[in-house]
């Protein structure tokens, strides 16, 4: 009898351990609540949401802070639909920033977050990376850029290699009519 006791207290305490991580760490959808713990992660002041895209269970975030800083946000979502910040980051006063994420729940994907004026249409994106072997690979990804203010993009990417890292300064900016653009966007 007490041994039945003792394995139902050890499943019932597995259990609750269980239900406690699911919700550590872990918000519901709302963006007061985001921007906070953003502001507290990255250190900085007048964190303000400005667009937000969804796949699959991802979340991409481009926000704004201070004196227009850019930064990313990606949150996860759990088996109970709330979300987990996985990866912050902030590009200061860049106007682009790219982040690749290797390997969320066995798919890769890659988020470009920015500020366009207009002048983007296009994105290829650079990417180096190693195979399951560890060789050195590289391809690039060609991205269509909303036309909005703040954009947010995330994809999955067409490689199964295993990628990380972030690779901003191998993307090059087109406008409608094929030129690049990326250097008079980044010596603003």
């Amino acid at each position: 009898m007490k041994t039945n006791i003792m394995k139902l207290s050890v499943i019932v305490t597995i259990v609750i351990i269980t239900i406690i991580l699911l919700f550590y760490d872990s918000v519901s959808y709302d963006e007061s609540l985001i921007e906070k713990q953003i502001a507290a992660d990255l250190d900085l002041s007048n964190v303000k949401i400005r667009n937000m895209k969804d796949l699959d269970d991802i979340r991409a975030i481009v926000f704004t802070a201070g004196d227009n800083d850019i930064g990313h946000c990606i949150l996860t979502r759990n088996v109970i639909g709330r979300y987990k910040i996985d990866i912050t980051g902030n590009a200061g006063t860049s106007r682009l920033f790219i982040c690749i994420i290797d390997r969320i729940y066995d798919k890769n994907y890659f988020c470009l977050v920015g500020k366009n004026e207009g002048k983007i249409t296009n994105a290829v994106i650079h990417i180096t990376g190693l195979d399951n072997q560890d060789k050195p690979i590289a391809f690039d990804e060609k991205v269509i850029i909303p036309d909005e203010e703040y954009f947010v993009m995330v994809e999955e990417m067409k490689s199964t290699y295993s990628i990380d890292g972030d690779y901003s300064d191998n993307t090059q900016f087109y406008d409608k009519n094929g030129k690049n653009v990326t250097r008079e966007l980044l010596n603003y």
